[in-house]
């Protein structure tokens, strides 16, 4: 069993890369608290182990930045966003069913939500009424509807799983080690008030074999990341969107001495 608690801090400031006097503001200070706890364990001589972490974060006056177009003008911004909670549970498993083959898989659930205060409540009735500067839409927690804006790059739900496999010749002289990586994640938002389109559920493969002789002299690896090239959106700014890196390959040469 094991529990902690922290408390993190960071100060206020001013949005320093404003360009326009509506854009040039000050900003609150900002707190959070993390609770974790959970269980851990193992079995069958540590070939199987497994973690299971619950947590809460909860926020005060949680600082953020991003782009919009104010008073006319494409500029960044910084700033309070909201009150921001977020909790899930986590599930991390290992295993080793045999020596040359290992296995990993996780699991992530998470709620996270901005949580209204008086001064995004205000935010968003100058919003709707049309009668607001032009900091009040589509900037900080707010979407350019006056809704209150989804986290993000926070998806409900994300996984991962992979394997290693090491598989010694001796005949030649050298250990060969295949493995495979895969990363899930579901709808996500990719621009701070939603501006951009969300990225949807997507599927990331990495791949790797590597080459090493068995005095663990020379080292060869081959890799690619997104090796299934798929084109998922990652981040946006004013509108656009910026898709995952595609996909690319590597091949390194390793020495030891």
């Amino acid at each position: 069993l094991f529990a902690s608690a922290s408390r993190g801090y960071r100060p206020g400031g001013w949005n320093v890369r404003a360009v326009s006097p509506a854009a040039f503001a000050s900003y609150a200070p900002e707190t959070a608290w993390t609770y974790e706890g959970g269980v851990a364990g193992s079995a069958f001589g540590g070939r199987l182990s497994a973690r299971v972490t619950g947590f809460l974060l909860d926020v005060t006056d949680m600082q953020g930045s991003g782009a919009a177009v104010i008073d006319g003008v494409p500029q960044f911004w910084a700033g309070t966003l909201a009150d921001f909670r977020n909790q899930g549970v986590e599930l991390e498993l290992a295993a080793q069913p045999v020596d040359a083959l290992h296995l990993y898989a996780n699991l992530t659930a998470q709620n996270p939500r901005y949580r209204r205060t008086a001064a995004v409540d205000a935010q968003i009735a100058l919003c709707a009424g049309g009668t607001g500067p032009a900091t009040a839409c589509g900037i900080g927690a707010v979407t350019a509807d006056g809704e209150l804006a989804e986290p993000a790059f926070a998806p409900d739900l994300t996984a991962g799983f992979g394997a290693r496999y090491s598989l010694p010749i001796p005949s030649a002289g050298i250990i060969l080690t295949p493995g495979v990586d895969f990363s899930w994640q579901g709808r996500s938002q990719t621009d701070i008030a939603n501006l951009g389109a969300s990225a949807p559920a997507h599927l990331l493969m990495d791949a790797a074999i590597a080459i090493e002789t068995d005095d663990y002299g020379w080292l060869l690896t081959l890799s690619c990341r997104n090796c299934l090239d798929e084109d998922a959106g990652e981040t946006s700014l004013l509108g656009w969107s910026y898709p995952v890196t595609p996909r690319s390959w590597m091949l390194v040469a390793r020495r030891r001495f």
